[in-house]
């Protein structure tokens, strides 16, 4: 479910702020002396080339790409990446998926979504919205169990065991039937073997994946590479059909074009492409496969995700194992981005949830902390200025702080001062105004600017009744806080002076001041 595309742009800004920095160490952007705002983290989703984190409390935060398709919580999407993590006003999250461009959540029974709904994979009309930046409500479907967001698509399990498809996937039923045109409305999938209840469910870029009862599989969709694992390799399955000599399966996911399952006994097989290692074997031994392989050197696997071309695996041990690609096309990152067989990530600390990106990876320590590893073209992996993160790196998301203001600039008038800056924080909540006779002293507020909706991201605020004195003149600086009030570091000081006024005594007779 996940695209290859990157922002070569970013990338090479990136790239050059590595360059000037000059260290090959991980450096996470972000103010120590922020309040702590961000919960324990209990699991984590990632798309193409943003990341979600799942708080303990219900909370959902989010941070990465910004482009037209993934904005949560972002009404200004000139920036190509977040400044560090934002809250998205839902809470009582009990699970989420992240799909290409869209993501899925469910909330008491309900589903919620954003982003992309360019082919109706949010469920709404795409005449009506076309994307939005906030969460909305999914109509016409509800007693959700859980729900998988794939390239185009979604597909939904509701909690009588029944499967539900909408959006576009050109290779299934829902897009073959030239007859049908409002995608945006659930349908349920059709010709189920058997009409057994399904207890998991798993999308690909257009594949499809579900745990029947029985704990067998079937599939359905696109199969150029096999990745249905029905034993053959057409070019697409409109309706699903059982997966090929697999049983007693505990969980599956579901990478761009190949497929994993992780059984009972904590083994776990893959099928499909093999591009980069997929499948755990080396490329150059198969390409591809479209039955179910064993993975070689896993046992004891708890869990399992898959992304575009790379896999994760986490042990009983609380250990994570890692193949295939993190990188593609990139010879500085060629040695230390490909895994062709599994191989196990030492980690200092226990793991308990796991997230496959489109190139990038997320886990979930014992404790909550959230660590991110791979590529960080545009903060993916979280603020930093390293375009590629080689191994997992640690960091508490609440010690971002918001950008600070720039371009602070000053205006004289009679009393006054009149003040303009730039700031680049989404959805500012406020700005505050810091002031002080001279350079020595403490700063003190003269005023506090309530913002509200989308801002343009240039400010002015005019300070009055301030008295002229050659020997002392003003410093002003300006505070951002951000809607999840976070303050970010103060912006440069400016010195300024109103004018002076000149002032004639009462009794003045200005016939007798003399004129030039």
């Amino acid at each position: 479910m996940r695209s290859r595309m990157r922002k070569k742009a970013s990338l090479a800004i990136k790239l050059a702020m590595c360059a000037v920095i000059g260290s090959s160490a991980v450096t996470v952007i972000g103010s120590r002396d922020a309040a702590a705002a961000f919960p324990k983290i209990k699991s984590v989703a990632t798309g193409l080339n943003r990341s979600y984190a799942l708080g303990e409390d219900g909370s959902l935060w989010s941070w990465g790409g910004n482009n037209r398709y993934y904005i949560p919580a972002l009404p200004r999407i000139d920036t190509p990446y977040d400044s560090g993590p934002l809250k998205l006003e839902l809470t009582g999250v009990s699970s989420l998926s992240a799909g290409r461009s869209h993501t899925l959540i469910v909330k008491d029974g309900d589903l919620w979504g954003v982003g992309d709904n360019s082919e109706d994979q949010l469920g709404i009309d795409s005449v009506e919205l076309f994307a939005t930046s906030m969460p909305k409500k999914i109509p016409g479907i509800s007693n959700i169990k859980s729900a998988a967001a794939g390239y185009l698509y979604s597909v939904v399990l509701k909690n009588d065991g029944t499967l539900w498809e909408f959006g576009k996937n050109y290779s299934d039923f829902s897009a073959r039937d030239t007859h049908y045109r409002d995608f945006h409305i659930p349908r349920q999938v059709p010709y189920f073997p058997g009409n057994e209840s399904v207890q998991e469910v798993a999308a690909g870029y257009y594949h499809t994946v579900a745990i029947k009862a029985d704990r067998t599989l079937v599939a359905w969709g696109a199969n150029d590479k096999g990745q249905l694992g029905i034993g053959m390799t057409d070019e697409f399955w409109d309706t699903p059909a059982s997966v090929y000599g697999i049983d007693d399966v505990k969980s599956i996911a579901a990478g761009g074009m190949h497929t994993l399952a992780l059984k009972y006994d904590g083994t776990v097989y893959a099928w499909g492409t093999n591009s980069c290692g997929a499948l755990g074997r080396k490329p150059s031994e198969i390409a591809s496969s479209n039955t179910p392989l064993q993975v070689e050197g896993l046992s004891d696997i708890v869990a399992i995700s898959a992304g575009d071309v790379h896999n994760l695996a986490l042990g009983k041990d609380g250990k994570i194992r890692i193949w295939g690609c993190e990188m593609t096309n990139d010879d500085l990152y060629a040695d230390l981005a490909v895994h062709e067989v599994p191989t196990t990530i030492e980690t200092p600390i226990s793991i308990k949830s796991i997230a496959a990106g489109d190139l990038h990876s997320l886990a979930v320590t014992s404790s909550g902390r959230l660590w991110a590893w791979g590529l960080n073209d545009v903060n993916q992996s979280g603020p930093s200025p390293n375009v590629f993160i080689p191994y997992p790196r640690g960091f508490k998301l609440e010690e971002y702080a918001p950008s600070p203001p720039y371009n602070l600039k000053a205006a004289a008038g009679e009393g006054q001062v009149t003040l303009t800056w730039n700031s680049d924080v989404p959805y500012p909540k406020s700005n505050i105004v810091l002031m002080r006779e001279g350079s020595t002293g403490p700063f003190k507020t003269v005023a506090t600017i309530i913002l509200s909706g989308n801002n343009s991201g240039t400010y002015s605020y005019t300070v009055n009744g301030l008295a002229y004195s050659p020997f002392k003149p003003y410093e002003f600086r300006v505070v951002t806080v951000d809607g999840d009030d976070r303050k970010s570091p103060q912006s440069e000081s400016i010195f300024a002076q109103p004018k002076k006024i000149f002032q004639l005594p009462d009794n003045t007779d200005l016939r007798l001041i003399p004129s030039k």
